[in-house]
């Protein structure tokens, strides 16, 4: 989903900072600092693609003089497409901004909804009794239904981000809403054939 605009953008000199200078923060920067973008999650998914060419035709190995800067080039640009690839998937951007704000980790709260197991549980023999049978419809409307899900999820989790600054508990709740959509996440690429093996 592409929500908004960044609530500010590149330095005076029209160009974003450079992702070793960034905050000085060196390699320890983030996604959105080493894009020098602000750090939101209704994202401009625009204005990330633009910021993300602009630094990276500035390093690319190939405008190198020598070994050391063309080596120096790949790892920022290797830097740039890792950051540009978490910002463009809403469970990874959250998972960074909630890191920036210092909210739970997934290794730090585990927990999820009570009832949301069990929902689990019924929607995964749903998909195993169109798999067994070759039922491509159902198969097509549980994938659906898990696509609608996942959206809810996501348009949930940047309503509570527009008032977590400084409120803990929002911030724990991102956190569960977080836990559930990994779920999401991972049945619809199940069913969508693109689960990692």
């Amino acid at each position: 989903m592409d929500h908004g605009t960044p609530n500010e953008g590149p330095g005076e000199s029209g160009e974003p900072p450079s992702p070793a200078t960034t905050s000085g923060r060196g390699d320890s920067a983030d996604a959105f600092d080493r894009l020098g973008l602000a750090a939101r999650f209704d994202l401009d998914l625009s204005e990330l693609d633009r910021a993300w060419i602009r630094l990276a035709a500035g390093c690319h190995p190939d405008r190198a003089a020598d070994p050391v800067a063309a080596a120096e080039a790949s790892r920022r640009t290797a830097a740039l497409n890792e950051a540009r690839a978490v910002l463009r998937e809403p469970e990874r951007r959250a998972d960074v901004l909630l890191t920036r704000l210092g909210g739970p980790t997934s290794a730090d709260e585990k927990a999820l909804p009570p009832s949301f197991l069990a929902e689990m549980m019924e929607l995964r023999e749903r998909v195993e009794d169109a798999a067994g049978g070759d039922d491509d419809r159902s198969r097509r409307e549980i994938e659906e239904e898990v696509a609608a899900e996942r959206d809810r999820r996501i348009s949930r989790i940047a309503s509570l981000f527009e008032d977590a600054a400084g409120a803990p508990d929002r911030l724990r709740e991102i956190r569960l809403e977080l836990n559930v959509l990994r779920y999401h996440e991972r049945l619809l690429a199940e069913l969508r054939g693109t689960a990692a093996t």
